[in-house]
This record gives structure tokens, sequence and C-alpha cells, in this order.
């Protein structure tokens, strides 16, 4: 189940959501980009905004300018605690609704000031390097120290048909070319004999997997495979810390990557 990925702040909370007016199962797409406190997200199409203001003024949400902000956590209603934190300000506007945490600024959804992502080399490496994906995760700016990628990115490609299986593809973004031919010797191994975190066999969770070296200027190296059991298994494992590559190569199926 893929719905929701991108709006995950509030997705877990599938039986409360109804109050908030919110329906990830109409939307176009969800996008949610930065870190708690400041988090944002757009949800784009298939929300109807007179009945997310009102469902979030029943909850205690406030008109602030062309938004509405979040009563304190005592004095929200019913399930709104839930959301006071990942939804303190929150506009809804024709088909779209869109939301932050207690830091998020709404005016940069749409119109941004300053460099975006999409500007940035290592994102812009990634996202070519996932290709065409119905869900993806990025995590950016992120320390890299020894054994571990600068950027990386995860995804589920576009199935090629309704009862095909689903098509994980991972990327890691390393600091050197000797960094990135490395860990991809590495990851070649460990999806053939390592284990994950849960003991299952990568073998096992990832069918024919392979790995490339995209290389270029990000020094991009690339894995794909097919997840029988689960389209959401990347999401999970970039989640667990699992996957080598993902957080960093101290994991215990990768040798030699540090």
């Amino acid at each position: 189940m893929l719905i929701g990925l991108g709006a995950g702040s509030v997705a877990g909370y599938a039986q409360a959501l109804p109050d908030t007016g919110l329906d990830l199962a109409k939307e176009s797409f969800a996008i949610t980009a930065g870190s708690p406190p400041a988090t944002l997200t757009l949800i784009d199409g298939g929300q109807d905004a007179p009945r997310v203001t009102s469902h979030m003024t029943k909850l205690g949400w406030k008109p602030d300018g062309r938004a509405l902000a979040a009563p304190p956590l005592t004095a929200a209603a019913g399930s709104g605690s839930y959301f006071t934190l990942v939804m303190a300000t929150v506009r809804a506007s024709g088909t779209d609704a869109a939301f932050g945490g207690t830091g998020a600024d709404l005016t940069q959804i749409g119109s941004p000031a300053g460099p975006t992502l999409a500007t940035d080399p290592q994102v812009s490496a990634l996202a070519a390097c996932l290709g065409a994906v119905v869900a993806a995760a990025f995590e950016v700016g992120r320390p890299a120290g020894p054994g571990s990628p600068a950027e990386l990115a995860v995804g589920v490609r576009t199935p090629a048909s309704g009862t095909a299986a689903p098509q994980a593809v991972g990327c890691a973004a390393w600091p050197t070319e000797a960094a990135a031919s490395q860990y991809a010797a590495a990851l070649h191994t460990a999806l053939l004999t390592g284990k994950s975190v849960t003991g299952e066999p990568y073998a096992t969770l990832l069918t024919q997997a392979s790995v490339t070296a995209i290389g270029g200027g990000q020094h991009v190296v690339q894995w794909t495979a097919s997840t029988p059991a689960r389209a959401d298994q990347v999401f999970q494992m970039l989640d667990n810390k699992d996957l080598p590559g993902l957080s960093t190569c101290a994991h215990p199926s990768v040798t030699g990557c540090h």
C-alpha cells in the first residue's frame, strides 16, 4: 500500500484522519519536505477545502490570516490532539490542502524563497537515478561519515502492469569515486548473501536484484530489485535503517565498506 506515503506524518493516523476532512485516497499526489518542526506537506487534488476547514475548526483550529492555526495540545477536541504538532498550520484551497509543523511557513509551498531541492546537484542526480517512480523518499543534508553515503533516495517504480511485482530502486550519492566503488561491490555481495535486520535474507525480500555504478559528479550507485511480498518494502527498510547504504555501511551484511 503506497497511498499516503507523501503525507506520512498524518497517514499513520488512519482512523482519526477523517476527522480532519482530508482524504488521502483521493489525492493526485502528496509531497512532504523539510525536517520537524518545519516540515511542509502538500496534498494535491481530491480534497474539499470547505470540508477540511469545517472539520479542522471543529477540532479547535482557529483562523490565522489565510490559514488555520492549531490550538494548544490540551485544548484540541477529540482526535485533534494527534495533529496539533504536524498540522500546526493548515490551509485548504479548492481541491488542495497544505499543512506544516510548528515551525513551518506555508508560503514556501508553490513560491519558495531561496535555493530549492530541485536545484541541488545531489538531489537532481538521485532523482535522475530513480527514474519514473510512483513514490519516493529522499534523505538530504545528512552527515556523511566513513562508510556513509552523502545523500540517498529510494522509490517504487511505475509498474509495467497491474499484476506486475513492485520494482524497488535505491540510489546513493558518495563523497568519492573510490567510496562508491567499494560500496557497489559490498552491496552486490550483501544482496546475494546478506540478511535484513529482521533476519530474512535479502535474496528473499529483494528478488532479481542488480547493482549499477551510475557514477557522474555525485558518484551515484543504483540498485534495483523486485519486492513481491510488499510494495512498500523499500520504505520500511529505510525507516528501519536496514538496507546497506541507507544509513551507514556499518551493517553486518556489508564487509569492507569503511
